[in-house]
């Protein structure tokens, strides 16, 4: 999958490192291998999936957070409009609060397409990101 500058959500990381579905874990290990974008708000959310629900130990999650962003993804600089940018997307879209967050960093650093599994697959958010579930 090589189409325009793509950002994940959080459930292609954790599918990646998730061994109760292969055909997703093999989805996101492909996603990952083109080395998408990934905005701070994601990463701190994989990261409390590590801690709180897998119950990883904080050298095992600094480890893994750390080769995740040497080698599988490009980090997005958080934006200085994205919280205004933000409040903008909430008056027109109704997705939770760290969805919102999602959305906007990963348009004010140019990417156009979002593969999630948790947000509307198919929808075009303000004319400029393609929501994608690569999981369908």
């Amino acid at each position: 999958m090589n189409i325009g500058n793509i950002a994940i959500d959080t459930n292609v990381l954790l599918y990646a490192f998730d061994n109760k579905d292969i055909k997703k874990q093999d989805k996101a290990v492909e996603i990952l291998l083109n080395r998408p974008f990934v905005t701070q708000l994601v990463l701190f959310e994989f990261i409390k999936v590590l801690e709180r629900k897998w119950k990883k130990d904080k050298k095992e999650i600094t480890k893994l957070t750390v080769k995740i962003l040497n080698e599988l993804v490009l980090p997005l600089s958080q934006h200085g409009d994205m919280y205004n940018y933000a409040h903008f997307l909430t008056l027109k879209y109704n997705y939770g609060l760290s969805d919102i967050f999602i959305l906007s960093d990963s348009i004010l650093n140019d990417c156009t397409i979002l593969l999630s599994e948790d947000m509307c697959n198919g929808m075009i958010v303000d004319k400029k990101l393609k929501i994608i579930n690569p999981f369908l």
